[in-house]
């Protein structure tokens, strides 16, 4: 991530954009290797998002049931 950071800033600090790319980089599973399937899925869409997303969106795009998404969002947000 520090060199994705010098790449794209001229300044001694990593942004938190840069860390969510960094982040997106990485398979979820090295991320939180304890996760069910369906969380890694909610994991992994949020963190390809290139804007904020609402819940319908969320659920869309990872493919989960509206009762997964509310099960593991908590676990995830912590």
């Amino acid at each position: 991530m520090l060199y994705i950071a010098r790449s794209t800033q001229s300044f001694d600090f990593i942004s938190i954009r840069d860390i969510a790319y960094g982040l997106s980089q990485l398979p979820a599973e090295r991320l939180l290797p304890e996760l069910p399937p369906t969380a890694m899925k909610l994991l992994k869409t949020m963190l390809d998002a290139d804007e904020p997303m609402g819940r319908s969106d969320i659920i869309e795009a990872a493919g989960i049931s509206g009762s997964s998404y509310d099960r593991h969002i908590n676990e995830l947000a912590a």
